[in-house]
């Protein structure tokens, strides 16, 4: 894959999967792992089609082809997937976006440390021009959110760079077996706390429906296309990409939900967009 191919298909899956906050919003059931249950199917079983077409390979060989790295990368995704939840429930999608936001940051620093992978100048320009766009893009909103959602925000985005710069240090191309291994894990978590808890996994039909298919091609789709993805790029330059999802998470709920968008926010936008063009552009001449 070329760095370009790879580039594409990771701000393509970060676009599908900024859908996620205005279907988090429709929801009638505000149950986390109920939520992350009925999510986690359709997450599995996108994931395993997907990967089984892309490797034109058997269920029985996909299986067959998993091994330690991707019990590894799905441990961390699904840390990351089970603290997001939490986030997106109990803090402000303000605050949630802003700690999310520093995870190329993360990223670049345990790249830096772990693998002994320094960004070039180039990626911390980006990284710099970025954080003043999500900076702004929260200033009108201005709200802390709740202390327990936001430590949720910051284990998700941490658990997030560990996995992007673990890909990139395994250095295994297809990672994809991990991503089913994360959606495996967040199922099954789901399925026995929410028993557990509720003694029930009963929704409505509506809302099944929704997390299931939010989970299947937001998510599901989203993220394959993201690990396919990641190992063809610094660490920190994934990170980075992924805050398209950022910047077009408030899009769709004014498009669809009518809320509003200020002139800030839109400016903030533009900024990260243009952060991202600029290593798009000047990131390819690194040797």
């Amino acid at each position: 894959m070329t760095r370009k191919s790879a580039i594409f298909f990771i701000i393509l899956g970060a676009s599908l999967m900024s859908f996620v906050g205005v279907l988090m919003r429709i929801l009638e059931t505000q149950d986390v792992f109920l939520i992350l249950f009925y999510r986690s199917i359709g997450l599995s079983i996108m994931v395993l089609v997907f990967t089984c077409l892309r490797r034109k390979q058997s269920v029985k060989d996909f299986f067959n082809f998993l091994d330690t790295k991707d019990l590894i990368v799905g441990l961390c995704l699904a840390i990351t997937f089970i603290f997001y939840v939490f986030a997106m429930i109990y803090t402000s999608v303000a605050s949630a976006l802003f700690i999310i936001s520093a995870g190329p940051f993360l990223t670049a620093i345990i790249s830096w440390f772990w693998i002994n992978e320094k960004p070039k100048n180039i990626t911390w320009l980006s990284m710099f021009i970025a954080t003043v766009g999500v900076l702004i893009m929260l200033k009108s909103g201005n709200q802390t959110g709740n202390s327990f959602g936001n430590f949720c925000a910051l284990v998700s985005a941490l658990s997030f760079s560990i996995m992007l710069v673990y890909i990139r240090k395994s250095k295994k191309l297809d990672v994809l077996g991990g991503t089913f291994v994360g959606a495996l894990l967040c199922c099954v978590l789901g399925f026995f706390v929410t028993i557990f808890i509720n003694k029930t996994i009963n929704v409505s039909i509506t809302d099944m429906w929704i997390i299931i298919c939010m989970g299947a091609f937001t998510i599901g789709l989203g993220i394959s296309l993201v690990t396919w993805s990641a190992s063809y790029l610094p660490a920190p330059e994934v990170s980075l990409f992924m805050l398209t999802e950022s910047v077009l998470g408030p899009i769709w709920p004014w498009l669809f939900l009518s809320e509003k968008v200020t002139l800030m926010e839109m400016f903030g936008g533009v900024l990260i967009l243009f952060s991202l063009l600029l290593l798009f552009l000047l990131g390819a001449k690194r040797t």
